[in-house]
């Protein structure tokens, strides 16, 4: 951001918006003032950017209008906290629903006449690709991974560390030991808890699992051996665990992520991002008919095929060659996973023709094969088709599906229900929703 751009987005339409901040380098300016965050940096002004402050709000029809405004630090490069006299301002706040209503900031139709001349329309030129990387996000996301101020912004830089972060750290300081000079203060309960407190305002935090401890506690023999190789308990145990059974709110955290590395550089986010898809790509009877939370996960894989393949479409052409070489071996292992534990559930679906059910499984094979031909195209990957799906034809599945029952003609998949018919591979998938838990 610098003094020329523009003050401000004016016109923006409902939903989730990103905005991302940096400084730009400048010459020395003099200030009277040493404690004064307007003055600019100092420095070469062909040095590159300044770090990446991002900004994430919902905005909704039924509360608007509505005008947010945050100032900049110069100084700091970062936005100021929205209770600046704070020593410690407090900046992250759970939310109990979407319904909860965030702190209005009083602005003067006189005042905002003053800005109009510096506020940039919206651009709607992006607004359908920005929608199909975020649908799953929702500010309970927000809330819970990056903490929401009092007026409804989930405020997040290039260096906010993440859960993970903290894991690795610990997990690195067991392994070599710490050096510890003269006698130890015992640890008070007042400690622990204010850096606990630290802890939670300072860092993302995402949803946690163990992919290399990925089977229930006590597991011995032949249970260990099958969920060390099937991340299927490991993922259920998350989602029933942190997400209260919400498979939709995985998926918000796959676009959570996605959008934290490639749009601000936080690259704390990129690991949780990889460990997301893995925990997905190496699952296996999760997706099976005979799982007791199919009903779920299987609608979640169909929408996850989509948002991988927009995300991965998303994406400049020299990203992963040029920036993320190793996220390119990364995602083309997870296909190949995914493309071989589906392939083991394949033949189970069989027996399910005839069903609702079947219509969502021959709904992932379709996203599946468009995925894979993506790729191959925009980035030559050579995955495999899912064994087994030819003997699935669209012929055989509609004959064996029947008509669509009166009513259900709008019924779309999984928990899609209110959003606006759309074609090709994000039309609606007709399924019996008394059968379907709604997600």
């Amino acid at each position: 951001m610098s003094p020329t751009f523009s003050q401000g987005v004016k016109f923006l339409p409902p939903g989730l918006h990103c905005f991302v901040f940096s400084s730009v380098p400048s010459l020395p300016t003099p200030d009277t003032d040493p404690n004064s965050t307007n003055a600019m940096p100092s420095g070469d002004p062909t040095n590159g950017l300044g770090l990446r402050s991002g900004l994430l709000r919902f905005y909704h029809p039924d509360r608007m209008p509505e005008t947010i405004v945050k100032e900049w630090d110069h100084r700091a490069s970062a936005l100021k906290p929205t209770s600046a006299t704070a020593s410690h301002p407090v900046r992250r706040r759970t939310i109990n629903s979407a319904d909860a209503t965030p702190s209005p900031t009083i602005v003067s139709d006189e005042y905002l006449k003053t800005l109009d001349r510096e506020l940039a329309p919206f651009e709607d030129g992006w607004l359908e690709q920005w929608s199909r990387l975020i649908d799953c996000i929702t500010e309970q996301t927000l809330a819970r991974v990056i903490g929401l101020d009092e007026q409804g912004c989930a405020i997040v830089d290039a260096t906010t560390p993440s859960n993970m972060d903290e894991k690795e750290l610990h997990a690195a300081e067991a392994k070599l030991g710490k050096r510890q000079w003269g006698k130890q203060r015992q640890e008070t309960e007042q400690d622990v808890a204010t850096t606990e407190s630290q802890d939670d305002d300072e860092r993302l935090t995402f949803v946690e699992f163990d992919l290399k401890k990925s089977w229930p506690e006590g597991a011995q023999g032949h249970e260990l051996s099958i969920w060390s190789r099937d991340k299927s308990w490991a993922m259920n145990e998350a989602v029933q665990k942190h997400l209260q059974g919400d498979f939709k709110s995985l998926l918000g955290e796959v676009q959570l992520s996605f959008i934290l590395f490639t749009q601000l550089h936080n690259f704390s986010s990129l690991p949780i991002y990889t460990s997301l898809l893995q925990l997905i790509s190496q699952s296996s009877s999760i997706y099976s008919p005979d799982h007791a939370s199919s009903s779920s996960s299987l609608p979640m894989l169909a929408s996850y095929l989509s948002i991988l393949r927009h995300q991965l479409l998303s994406l400049d052409d020299d990203f992963l060659s040029l920036h993320l070489p190793s996220l390119s071996t990364t995602l083309t292992k997870s296909l190949h996973d995914l493309q071989k534990n589906l392939s083991d559930v394949s033949q189970t679906w069989l027996r399910e023709m005839g069903t609702s059910a079947f219509v969502v499984w021959q709904e992932v094979v379709n996203r599946w094969d468009r995925l894979t031909a993506d790729v191959m195209e925009r980035f030559g990957w050579e995955v495999a088709a899912i064994r087994g799906s030819k003997l699935m034809g669209k012929d055989l599945v509609e004959e064996s599906v029947g008509r669509v029952p009166r009513g259900m003609e709008n019924a779309q998949l999984g928990w899609d229900d209110d959003d606006e018919l759309e074609e090709g591979e994000d039309a609606p998938i007709v399924v019996d929703l008394d059968e379907y838990d709604t997600l």
